[in-house]
């Protein structure tokens, strides 16, 4: 099994990653004092003290979430 992903891998006949969307992300940061500063951007919800998440339509949204930067 272990040969065949690698075989694989090295023949770059693997697909690409495509996650089910609209999908969920979730952060765990490093402070309380982060994760309370993303709870700031729009559609950002608290999880825990140090962890958040948030309902993304879009891969690239991810980016933007977490860098505000990114397409449009």
């Amino acid at each position: 099994m272990k040969s065949e992903a690698v075989a694989k891998v090295r023949a770059r006949r693997f697909p690409p990653y495509k996650p089910t969307l609209p999908m969920t992300v979730t952060l765990r940061l490093a402070s309380a004092k982060a994760a309370e500063a993303a709870t700031r951007k729009p559609g950002v919800r608290r999880v825990d003290e140090y962890t958040v998440e948030c309902r993304v339509e879009r891969q690239c949204d991810v980016v933007k979430w977490i860098v505000n930067t990114g397409l449009e």
